[in-house]
């Protein structure tokens, strides 16, 4: 099977992202309509206010199976595109890829444990010297290192510095990614966050409905 190009891989992305949405307008519409009559069959003994109702419920049944489809869809096509365009984000050369296994144990140490004035000095330095591989390597670590320190950081010695770095590697960024490639990425990791967020809304009255017991006409579930 030949593999899709960027421009494939954007429209598939496209039609995926669209499809959710329009599921994720309909499957409200249908949660409003089911909360409605929620409501009118909980507070109501009027025969035809509780036949409605059941005779709703199916109906948004199949709504949310239709969404839970197009998530799953989605999903698995998001996560080939992620697959596809990790690697390519880098345009380092096969040489450079191998020169960064050798420096990567050093450069992962550096970036976990120096300071970040000390850091700092040394991503500057492989910017100075145009050491592609080290500046992949000091954008991969150090934006880790980044991510995962706080205020209460005991190698934090100079918040000046901190801010520097992530100035500097944003930079080698600029110089190490390509942009039309880290565009699908991120578009295909944006179409996992809106999958995510339908698929919770599409399962939580399924959910609320196995964690309880409900009995009697006025224990029906309403969520927002």
């Amino acid at each position: 099977m030949p593999i899709p190009t960027l421009d494939e891989m954007q429209s598939s992305l496209a039609g995926d992202i669209a499809r959710v949405e329009q599921a994720g307008t309909e499957l409200y519409s249908a949660q409003s309509m089911y909360n409605r009559l929620t409501l009118r069959q909980n507070f109501s003994t009027n025969e035809a206010h509780q036949a409605s109702f059941k005779e709703y419920e199916p109906g948004l049944a199949a709504v949310e199976d239709k969404a839970l489809a197009v998530i799953t869809a989605a999903t698995r096509n998001a996560y080939e595109v992620k697959d596809a365009t990790l690697k390519g984000q880098t345009t380092l050369t096969e040489s450079e890829e191998a020169a960064a296994a050798v420096k990567r144990e050093f450069i992962k140490e550096d970036a976990t444990s120096l300071p970040y004035p000390a850091m700092l000095e040394r991503i500057q330095s492989a910017v100075m010297n145009n050491d592609r591989p080290a500046m992949w390597l000091y954008l991969r670590y150090g934006r880790m290192r980044l991510a995962n320190s706080g205020a209460d950081d005991p190698l934090i010695t100079d918040m000046g510095a901190k801010t520097a770095i992530y100035t500097a590697l944003a930079e080698i960024e600029s110089k190490l990614v390509d942009s039309r490639v880290k565009a699908v990425h991120d578009k295909a990791q944006a179409l996992l966050g809106k999958a995510g967020e339908l698929d919770r809304k599409a399962r939580k009255r399924r959910m609320a409905t196995e964690r309880y017991s409900f009995q009697g006409a006025h224990d029906v579930p309403i969520w927002d």
